[in-house]
């Protein structure tokens, strides 16, 4: 992470989609920890990174990469 000034930055958004359907038949307490196991994978993931819990089920990843765009098309494929 120090070389948060000196890297280009991409930005991924990731919205866990119908969400609310998965709290409703498994009910908040299980839906809550599918969420923090799912955090704990893209903090593994993205250790080197900056990531955000926006909502309930939406996260921000400051992906920072080294001005190589073959670099960041290998990680979004």
């Amino acid at each position: 992470k120090d070389d948060f000034f000196c890297s280009d930055i991409a930005f991924f958004f990731i919205d866990i989609d119908n969400f609310g359907y998965i709290n409703s038949i498994l009910g908040y307490q299980e839906g809550n920890s599918i969420i923090k196991k799912f955090s704990e994978i893209l903090k593994s993931r993205y250790d080197k990174h900056y990531i955000a819990r926006l909502s309930a089920d939406e996260f921000l990843i400051l992906y920072l990469f080294d001005n190589n765009e073959l670099n960041l098309e290998e990680e979004l494929s």
